[in-house]
């Protein structure tokens, strides 16, 4: 019995249209960019297919550190501490951090285009980006996961794993309700 996958004829080959193993951009990963450029550099080329302007630099880390900031009360960050804290590898708190932090920036995005990030550190790091050419709403959300991943990563790790005793399980605290009526 045959279906679909079986009856098509496939490429034997996977296509590469941003990176290969040697170049990303058309930029050599040894001779150009780890010698002459920095991850945020790196990290525009890849999302928009240039480099920065050199006096653009500034202000691309300026909204970068300005949208990267997240703390222990998001809940990205909080889901990560609780991953370490029940002794999950770092994939494992790589894995929930990164789908919080992509379900956030998702949210975040739509809040800015939407007007109601108004005023916020995060507004303005997101309109310098899409000023300067990251205008797309997945260039502007992995922008935010990428920014965000090192302060989540840097407050998970600081919890021992098991700690449980040390950390506000309660908080805040429950509030059990019934489904039954009282009659």
């Amino acid at each position: 019995m045959k279906g679909p996958i079986e009856d098509t004829q496939w490429p034997s080959r996977l296509a590469a249209r941003t990176a290969n193993a040697e170049s990303l951009r058309g930029y050599d990963i040894d001779t150009d960019l780890a010698l002459l450029y920095s991850p945020s550099e790196v990290f525009f080329l890849a999302s928009t297919g240039k480099l920065p302007a050199p006096e653009d630099l500034h202000r691309l880390n300026e909204a970068l550190v300005l949208i990267g900031h997240t703390w222990i009360a998001e809940a990205p960050v909080h889901a990560a501490v609780v991953a370490r804290l029940c002794g999950a590898p770092t994939s494992g708190i790589l894995a929930t951090g990164v789908l919080g932090l992509a379900e956030q920036a998702a949210q975040l995005v739509t809040r800015w285009r939407n007007g109601s990030l108004e005023d916020s550190r995060v507004a303005r790091g997101l309109e310098a980006l899409a000023e300067l050419g990251l205008s797309r709403n997945a260039q502007l959300e992995t922008a935010l996961v990428w920014s965000r991943l090192g302060p989540l990563m840097g407050e998970a790790l600081r919890h021992k794993p098991g700690a449980f005793r040390r950390y506000p399980i309660r908080l805040p605290d429950y509030v059990y309700v019934s489904d039954e009526i009282d009659e």
